[in-house]
């Protein structure tokens, strides 16, 4: 592989950044020529480190590692697993001044009570190829430091004679130098897009991997191809869910209109002709009156007219994502950073005010918080959201929720953090709690026990003849909790959980 020129560099540190940073650091895996750091970020995502001497590289692949884990471990990499697990990636840039240098940020989040820092730099300067690891004042490097001398960097806006658009360095030589400009045009018109770069990359481990007698893992990791991919997916999902709402409102249709002919024939038969007439509609029942059975075939068929203008409105609103997917997938080059700009625009914000994740993950619990707050108010002329048993706030960025169904209850522990806790009765029907809390803070015991407390008193609500009884209320940390696939809505499967015992009524 031909190793990469400044201005290459600078394009493959700003792709890592715009797939990368704002990913957690899992884990580290080892192999004989670097490293490969998992980090999750809406997904798994790999980010390998190459130090071959004669060609240096560092790319992202999405879910799977192209690498073989080495039964050998590497001292750098013991020490990022020690200083720099489940640090987030904030940044990705070039060292100033020292040319093909990449440096990678690590941080906790803020606010965080132990907060911490690790500087991950590769050095991707043929034979002189190394990869620096510093947290505090302890470092370790890869191989033996060779000081760099700072390097002359190249003027801005040039194009490559490919796709892709070359950015430089910030601190450019005057560009009255006839010799640098030069330079930087002829770098200009040798740089390669990423495609061809990772291609390149690529074909080098396989064919080093075939005379090994080892497996190499090909993946198409170009910018924007990820993105396309997954478009290609939830389009055709869209396009396949049209067809089948349309499928279902057709059959809502003639049932419907079935059962409004059947109402019409009820008012002048009598009810054991007009079961000999449609012996297979359920809706009917031999073992009830007339008035019965015309009255509840003309509540079905209008439950199923409902349904359908809902259905109608749902596929408006898939027709619209559709078009959008379409229109996106029709653009010859995406721009990732605007995309992704875009996507941050359209987080929600949850019960609590605070937005939790994207649209992506939590569309569910977005329609229902706002199904929810559209509704009319109650009793006490409160709106459904501001009602006590929904939320409470026990602190600044402590607040707890607690559903009021099962889908209810589903959606909350879906739109949860892995680090929220999750609280239910124990051997007792109960709604679903989550309280939301950031990753690492403390919760005191009497607050533990005020939410306990607060469960019971839904429960108790329901249960008068229980007052007085001792419940157990159990509460782990979310990443704890499965929901139970192919059972009923809103049943879970957990473990590792604590209890609290509590007395109802009190």
């Amino acid at each position: 592989m031909k190793n990469l020129n400044q201005i290459e560099v600078e394009l493959l540190a700003d792709w890592i950044r715009q797939e990368a940073v704002g990913a957690q650091l899992q884990s580290i895996l080892h192999h004989e020529k670097g490293l490969g750091l998992e980090l999750y970020k809406k997904g798994t995502i790999w980010l390998i480190i190459d130090l071959s001497v004669t060609g240096p590289f560092c790319s992202v692949f999405r879910d799977k590692c192209p690498w073989v884990k080495s039964r050998k471990t590497k001292p750098l990499g013991l020490f990022l697993n020690s200083n720099a697990k489940n640090l987030d990636l904030v940044d990705v840039k070039l060292s100033e001044g020292l040319g093909r240098v990449i440096d990678f940020h690590f941080s906790t989040r803020p606010n965080s009570p132990d907060p911490r820092q690790c500087l991950l730099q590769f050095q991707m300067i043929p034979k002189r190829v190394n990869l620096m690891a510093s947290s505090g004042k302890k470092s370790i490097y890869w191989a033996k430091p060779i000081p760099l001398a700072p390097q002359n960097t190249v003027p801005q806006s040039f194009h490559s004679a490919g796709e892709q658009k070359s950015s430089f360095m910030a601190g450019a030589l005057p560009t009255s130098s006839d010799s640098m400009l030069d330079t930087a045009e002829s770098l200009a018109l040798e740089c390669r897009s990423l495609k061809t770069i990772l291609a390149e990359w690529q074909q080098s481990q396989i064919s080093v991997s075939a005379r090994k007698g080892e497996s190499f893992q090909v993946q198409s990791s170009a910018p924007g191809d990820a993105l396309r991919k997954q478009w290609q997916k939830d389009l055709a999902k869209k396009q396949k869910a049209v067809v089948q709402i349309q499928q279902q409102i057709q059959e809502q249709q003639e049932l419907s209109s079935l059962l409004y002919e059947i109402g019409q024939e009820l008012k002048f038969l009598s009810l054991n002709e007009v079961l000999k007439k449609h012996p297979f509609v359920k809706e009917l029942n031999k073992e009830e009156s007339l008035s019965w059975n015309m009255e509840n075939v003309f509540k079905k068929a209008k439950v199923l007219s409902q349904k359908k203008e809902g259905a109608e409105r749902r596929i408006q609103d898939v027709l619209v994502e559709i078009h959008k997917l379409e229109k996106r997938l029709s653009l010859e080059s995406l721009d990732l950073a605007a995309l992704e700009k875009e996507q941050r625009s359209q987080r929600f914000m949850s019960l609590d005010g605070q937005s939790h994740g994207s649209i992506y993950d939590q569309g569910n619990l977005a329609k229902s918080a706002q199904g929810k707050a559209s509704k009319s108010k109650n009793s006490h002329g409160a709106n459904a959201n501001e009602v006590k048993a929904r939320k409470k706030v026990l602190g600044p960025e402590l607040v707890a929720f607690k559903g009021k169904s099962a889908k209810d209850n589903l959606s909350l522990l879906r739109s949860a953090k892995a680090w929220d806790y999750w609280f239910h009765l124990k051997d007792y029907p109960s709604s679903h709690a989550i309280l939301r809390r950031n990753k690492n803070q403390n919760i005191k015991p009497d607050q533990i026990r005020e939410i306990a407390e607060w469960m019971a008193e839904d429960f108790i609500t329901k249960k008068n003849n229980l007052s007085g009884s001792v419940v157990d209320v159990v509460y782990v940390e979310c990443r704890f909790v499965r929901p139970i696939k192919g059972d009923k809505i809103g049943r879970v499967q957990y473990h590792s959980e604590q209890s609290v015992r509590v007395k109802l009524g009190d």
